[in-house]
């Protein structure tokens, strides 16, 4: 059985501070890790980084997507959580409101700039396909009569797994009241999604089939968002004394990264299905992250917290969306136009779109988000007092 919930439970933000005198690691290092590993991956040529060509980072930085997921899961969940103990209830409709204040701007930005740019620079960009991303519905783009490899869209596959995800966990943990049942759902829902991504074209092969079982079917959401539900079933469970005992104790980030490096060698080895494999490795990346947040102190940790990788991990999300305008995933005679892949001009310009995203879309988004929901907070108030005074 387990023991009670904590009373003072490990709180997750993204800029590493301290708060009641509770160290609470960074994840903004892990999301430096994620993007640049994304960079690497669509840039067309391995980079160098000295005499160090990155190839295998250009062969499997895909992967930071699924690093992505993890982090959402985790630290949105936690952040629910840690909402509901300070307050005593989850607010959808705040919940809602910072998301939409968060993603929206600069999203809508870049898809703004695409379709602008699209006459002078030869874009290939649809009005579906912006209206897909819009609505968040990229990751279906067969359904809707697109391909999912229209580059310059493409990468919001990803953002719509994501925001599907957030249709659901909250509803969930509002409708759960005890820690225990919202533990078996995150359990049962794990388990079933990365059970489907496994056996899920066996079971309905017509629909996997007319997708040829490529990038189309690996896009969808319940082929992936196992790997955002893996981090939520941690966040819960380090409510849990008990579970953060055996975590300190069991899971250091050194013998993690050890474990799942084997790991994924001797999978290699045994040739397991695509699929299979990044199910195993989505779990990986959730106990990896678990593992240095539960260690604040460790040399991994503290390499996390390095102030450009900090940095790099603020501008993340600005720089996902842009990156995408300067790097190019093409093979042999497909390069891609001519800006695209260009070192360093493709970086600089990539950092510098992010940068200005950031500073001026993203974060005066952020708090405007934040006075909007101090002004629902307080006509709530209000409310109440009405009707009290009412009754």
């Amino acid at each position: 059985m387990l023991a009670k919930t904590v009373e003072a439970p490990l709180a997750l933000t993204s800029a590493g501070k301290r708060e009641s005198g509770r160290y609470l690691p960074s994840l903004d290092g892990w999301r430096a890790i994620a993007i640049l590993s994304v960079i690497i991956f669509h840039d067309a040529q391995p980079p160098r980084l000295g005499p160090i060509q990155l190839s295998a980072v250009h062969t499997y930085g895909g992967l930071g997507v699924d690093l992505f997921f993890a982090i959402s899961g985790l630290l949105i969940v936690s952040r629910l959580l840690d909402e509901e103990r300070k307050h005593g209830k989850i607010s959808i409709k705040g919940f809602y409101t910072r998301r939409a204040f968060r993603i929206l701007p600069p999203s809508v930005c870049y898809l703004a700039a695409l379709l602008a740019l699209k006459p002078f620079l030869h874009i290939a960009v649809n009005g579906r396909e912006i209206f897909s991303c819009l609505v968040f519905v990229r990751n279906y783009a067969h359904e809707l009569g697109e391909s999912s490899s229209g580059w310059y869209t493409g990468h919001f596959w990803s953002l719509s797994v994501e925001e599907q995800f957030y249709l659901i966990v909250p509803g969930l943990l509002v409708l759960a009241r005890t820690q225990r049942r919202r533990l078996a759902i995150a359990a049962i829902l794990t388990t079933a999604f990365a059970a489907w991504a496994v056996f899920g074209h066996y079971v309905f092969p017509g629909i996997y089939t007319a997708l040829h079982y490529g990038e189309d079917s690996m896009r969808r959401t319940e082929m992936r968002v196992h790997g955002i539900f893996m981090g939520a079933l941690w966040a819960l469970l380090l409510r849990w004394n008990d579970v953060q005992r055996w975590v300190k104790a069991a899971m250091r980030p050194w013998v993690v990264f050890a474990v799942m490096v084997l790991s994924a060698f001797l999978l290699l080895k045994l040739q397991l299905p695509r699929l299979t494999l990044l199910v195993l490795l989505q779990l990986s990346f959730s106990c990896l992250l678990v593992a240095t947040i539960t260690h604040p102190k460790s040399v991994t940790s503290r390499i996390l917290e390095l102030a450009p990788l900090r940095f790099v991990g603020h501008i993340s999300y600005s720089l996902y969306l842009w990156q995408q305008l300067f790097f190019y995933l093409g093979k042999g005679a497909d390069r891609g136009p001519s800006w695209a892949n260009q070192w360093p001009w493709s970086f600089l310009g990539a950092f510098a779109c992010a940068c200005v995203s950031y500073y001026f879309i993203e974060k005066p988004m952020i708090r405007m988000g934040q006075k909007a929901i101090s002004r629902l907070d307080q006509r709530s108030s209000k409310s109440l007092v009405a009707c009290d005074e009412n009754a």
